[in-house]
């Protein structure tokens, strides 16, 4: 998975502290995943635990119904 790709996910996910905290790590370290900063590879494992998350669904605002 791309740092591109593991941002995507996370932002589908919520916050970076939220998701952070979610899987236990610190917000920093999802950072520079995301950022692709060298030292902080996105592993098979990472990249399962972020995609295990549940991707919370879209509450709108109800429309009313023509008339």
């Amino acid at each position: 998975m791309t740092p591109s790709e593991y941002k995507t996910e996370r932002q589908k996910r919520g916050t970076l502290k939220g998701v952070a905290a979610l899987l236990g790590v610190h917000w920093v370290t999802l950072q520079k995943r995301e950022a692709g900063a060298s030292g902080w590879p996105i592993s098979r494992e990472a990249e399962l635990a972020m995609l295990s998350l549940r991707v919370p669904k879209k509450t709108g605002v109800p429309r009313k119904p023509n008339r």
